[in-house]
């Protein structure tokens, strides 16, 4: 056995990104800040679904992806039901 640490997979910068619009668009829902939303949940699924792509080549991140779309998704559904 060798002693050399095992260096593991590096994080999808796509699961980082769609988890930080996924938060920027869950503090955009909040009706002080307007119109962030439309644009950054969008956003959050679908880098959200492209770093799960990434992810099941082996990267890390699947969490984050996972989480992104969730949170872009329930953006989306407080925003359409907030119009209606």
């Amino acid at each position: 056995m060798s002693n050399t640490p095992e260096v593991p997979a590096p994080r999808s910068s796509l699961a980082t990104w769609s988890l930080v619009c996924g938060i920027v668009g869950a503090v955009g829902a909040l009706p002080f800040v307007p119109l962030v939303e439309y644009v950054f949940a969008p956003v959050a699924i679908i880098l959200g679904i492209l770093g799960l792509r990434e992810v099941s080549r082996g990267m890390r991140g699947r969490g984050m992806c996972i989480a992104a779309i969730a949170l872009g998704v329930l953006t989306l559904a407080v925003t359409v039901a907030r119009i209606s």
